[in-house]
């Protein structure tokens, strides 16, 4: 069934509201902006809307670059569909709608925190590469994340326990749906089955340094450090973006 949701197309700090139409992953609503500075946000910013940055809403869908989602080269890459999550100080934070890749945490079985997992390196070198132009790349906002006490910053990242708990409030909001090009990834590993069409399984950061990380199962419940970093599962990225171009 289709919903109703606002489509926003930025042009500079002001904003112009219509209305379109969201069906399933790789339906669209479309975010354009001008190039704007970057900026440092701190992770697990919480769920409020800023009153000085209501042009765009938590809850809301959102475009932002591209990915090959439908399994057809030939037609290229299909517009990102992102959730909103927090609104503040002209930046959104944002996570896929969709799980949009099937990847290992860490491609050794080793003990490893975010810093030092190939994750990390996969989403912000091969899939930042691979789904932004450089105006987007010019909105990304470099996120400090914690994790055993190491800071890093990252422009793509995955979402943390606390924050998957904070921003989604219960198993049913996690469940998040495999695109076609995730499902051809999975076929040849060792959780390849989508006996659940609406679910499927994606990594979540992990706080320590451990052979093990934490995932959503297709449920969407989270499960905690259960199995081992070299292990597939899917992607949900998450974004920090600038909306509004006083943001500094």
């Amino acid at each position: 069934m289709k919903r109703e949701i606002k489509k926003i197309i930025f042009c500079g700090v002001s904003c112009i509201l219509t209305v379109g139409l969201l069906t399933s992953c790789g339906d669209k609503v479309t975010v354009l902006d001008d190039k704007v500075k970057q900026s440092k946000v701190e992770s697990n910013s919480g769920t409020e809307n800023n009153n000085n940055d209501l042009q765009i809403q938590v809850g809301q869908y959102v475009e932002f670059g591209t990915y090959e989602q439908d399994g057809d080269d030939n037609n290229g890459d299909e517009p990102i569909e992102w959730k909103v999550l927090v609104v503040k100080d002209g930046k959104a934070l944002l996570i896929s709608k969709c799980v949009l890749d099937w990847q290992k945490y860490n491609e050794t079985d080793e003990k490893v925190n975010w810093s030092t997992c190939s994750l990390r390196t996969w989403l912000n070198k091969d899939f930042y590469r691979e789904a932004f132009d450089q105006e987007e790349m010019n909105r990304m906002v470099d996120t400090v994340i914690t994790s055993d006490g190491i800071e890093t910053y990252d422009l793509v990242f995955i979402l943390n326990k606390t924050e998957m708990e904070t921003y989604f409030h219960s198993d049913d909001e996690r469940i998040s749906e495999p695109t076609e090009i995730t499902k051809l990834a999975a076929r040849d590993t060792q959780n390849s089955g989508f006996e659940n069409k609406e679910g499927c399984w994606y990594w979540v950061c992990g706080n320590g340094t451990l052979d093990k990380a934490p995932y959503v199962s297709k449920a969407g419940a989270i499960e905690d450090n259960t199995d081992y970093v070299d292990w597939y599962y899917g992607i949900r990225p998450a974004i920090w973006i600038t909306i509004n171009q006083d943001s500094e």
